[in-house]
């Protein structure tokens, strides 16, 4: 069985290969292998594919000191021997933190496609340093080198701590020909499967199966679940395939998926063992959603703990990308003790909750970005084309969002709404489907970012949030009770947050329907003389303080909005809000400022989420 080969290893330079029109004058234009190497290995790295196979992407995060001249090696295979004459590179404007620098040039002989990139290949036919660090540079050979492999070693300039470093495109000349660079396995008509199917994946039940990847031009891919599921493609201009399968049930059988081409050298497979039919959440956002389940209060005994055969995991690299991809690195795991340490505690604690009461598989995927802004989840943005994009032909069940803290830090906490609503509906409509969308609220925080959240921003994003629960099919767990330490802005306990958004879903999706999958929220007001009595939903069996002691945060003003503390006292399914010296109030409001940690919630424990009357535009996801 022959497969691709494509080697990546860890590397502090960025290289893609692409086309340069300015140094020579070709005739025409020869499709080349390239292979990446380097001599640092332990680290991450991938190669992505977006409809662009000449992309090759190295990533590191490393201090400054342990990356900084680190040989980085780009091998291209001519398909023969050739007169050589030179080379341009083309760095990639804008690239900030890094730029390839030193180079060295090699030929090589005749060899074979298994070439080893560590080879020693001779004396280098040039080297030097590239003049220009953000323009193009030309080459020129003293006279034209013969040879089939070309290796370019290159040296990065890193300039940042972690570093991510340059992009550029390299283009090889001889008389007539230019030859452009594509990744090994594809310039070769190999086959190939976009890394988002894999073995133990888990297939979204009730839904047609999408399977693509990469081949021989105009030859023919035959995918086949389970021997009879069965489609058969013709692979496209641009190396590319898609077959879609009829849709499939759970069952709680494994299955198989076998990939066939034929081609005129014979038949190419690819087998994947193990998969599973059940549901697939996608959990996404910044850093409360990426913190693993290692790092999070607990941790160790929810390691102990994880043995679950049926929940698959999938941990997807960050990357960001100009144009929307089709591949990512990542790698379909078994839940266990040895595979859950690493991946988001919110994402895997909300998975356990859904697998007590659900009985089939789950296939979980973790996208996230500490630090990241919302802007760059959106359609259009860098990390939705990086992170996102690959997974819009692979049918889900739902997602799983936990984000805001940099919108806030920002000053975006007004206009947060329209931006989630614009990634909600951006989402929905490139899978081609509504499905559910369940977030957390941010919790209090008072400071560790220099000053913390700017002054209002916080209660802002709250209200845009809950405003968020107007939109069909979402959902939103309220997290102002989980936080041990105001001091930092991650609050540890991840179980409650990941249990919380799957109520949501049972409720919603999972039809539990005597279940209570909320904390009180806020739906009307009503002056009742000096008093206000407080409207909610979800108030469960009834509302009470969590901790016994008198309902706490609530405030209330008059016409003038000077806002004064609150005696609040439940009545009933309601709460009756008064103060002192405001005979003739207006308006509430409840745990608005940054540093709120209310006790109203109701009997089943879930809390009450902030709110003010006045303007309020939140909804109640009933």
């Amino acid at each position: 069985m022959r497969r691709a080969v494509v080697v990546l290893s860890v590397v502090a330079a960025i290289a893609s290969l692409g086309l340069s029109n300015a140094a020579f004058a070709e005739e025409r234009v020869v499709r080349v292998g390239i292979r990446a190497d380097s001599e640092h290995f332990g680290n991450e790295a991938f190669l992505a594919m977006d409809g662009n196979p000449a992309t090759i992407w190295h990533s590191i995060w490393r201090p400054r000191s342990a990356v900084t001249k680190l040989p980085h090696e780009i091998v291209v295979d001519l398909g023969g021997v050739y007169e050589i004459g030179g080379f341009t590179y083309v760095p990639r404007p804008g690239s900030r933190n890094g730029r390839i620098k030193d180079y060295e040039a090699y030929l090589g002989g005749p060899g074979t496609s298994s070439l080893p990139l560590a080879e020693n290949i001779g004396k280098p036919v040039a080297k030097g340093a590239f003049p220009k660090p953000d323009s193009e540079n030309v080459v020129k050979f003293a006279a034209p080198v013969k040879g089939r492999y070309f290796r370019l070693r290159v040296l990065s300039n890193v300039t940042s701590n972690p570093t991510w470093s340059g992009i550029g495109e390299l283009t090889l000349h001889c008389k007539g020909v230019k030859f452009v660079g594509e990744p090994w396995a594809v310039a070769r008509g190999e086959l190939r499967l976009s890394k988002v199917i894999g073995s133990h994946m888990v297939l979204q039940r009730d839904a047609a199966p999408v399977i693509w990847g990469w081949g021989a031009k105009g030859k023919r891919v035959t995918v086949a679940l389970d021997g009879r599921n069965k489609a058969t493609v013709k692979v496209g201009d641009k190396g590319t395939w898609e077959a879609t399968l009829k849709p499939v049930k759970a069952d709680g059988k494994t299955h198989k998926l076998v990939v066939t081409q034929v081609t005129d050298e014979g038949e190419e497979k690819i087998e994947l063992e193990d998969i599973l039919i059940g549901d697939v959440w996608i959990g996404s956002g910044q850093s409360n959603m990426e913190r693993c389940v290692g790092w999070a209060e607990d941790g160790k005994k929810a390691i102990e703990e994880a043995n679950h055969p049926t929940i698959r995991l999938l941990r997807v690299s960050r990357i960001r990308r100009e144009t929307p991809v089709r591949d990512v690195n990542a790698t379909w795991q078994i839940c266990s003790p040895k595979t859950v340490g690493g991946f988001s505690g919110v994402l895997y604690h909300f998975g356990r909750r859904l697998r007590e009461d659900v009985d089939v598989p789950l296939g979980l995927i973790h996208s996230c970005w500490g630090g990241s802004p919302i802007e760059q989840w959106v359609v259009g943005g860098r990390m939705y084309n990086g992170m996102i994009a690959p997974f819009t032909s692979f049918p889900i069940r739902g997602v799983a969002w936990y984000q805001g803290e940099t919108n806030a830090f920002q000053g975006g906490g007004p206009t947060y709404f329209g931006k989630q609503k614009a990634l909600i509906e951006g989402w929905r409509k490139a899978w081609r489907t509504e499905f559910p969308f369940y977030l957390v609220q941010l919790a209090p925080c008072t400071g560790q970012y220099g000053a913390g959240y700017p002054p209002g921003q916080l209660p802002a994003l709250w209200e845009a949030q809950v405003a968020t629960l107007k939109l069909p099919k979402t959902g939103m767990a309220v997290t102002t009770d989980l936080v041990h330490n105001l001091g930092d802005i991650h609050p540890r306990n991840k179980r409650d947050v990941g249990a919380r958004l799957a109520l949501w879903a049972l409720a919603k999706d999972y039809g539990k329907k005597d279940l209570v999958y909320s904390g009180p929220l806020y739906k009307s007001m009503k002056v009742e003389g000096k008093k206000i009595r407080i409207s909610f939903a979800h108030t469960g069996s009834g509302l009470k303080s969590r901790d016994g002691k008198p309902l706490r945060e609530f405030q209330i003003a008059s016409a003038d909005g000077r806002f004064v503390p609150a005696k609040a006292t439940i009545d009933g399914k309601t709460v009756i809000v008064e103060a002192g010296g405001i005979p003739s109030p207006t308006q509430v409001r409840f745990g608005w400022h940054k540093t709120a940690t209310p006790n109203l919630v109701n009997k089943e424990g879930l809390p009450a989420s902030p709110f003010r009357t006045n303007g309020w535009r939140g909804g109640t996801g009933e």
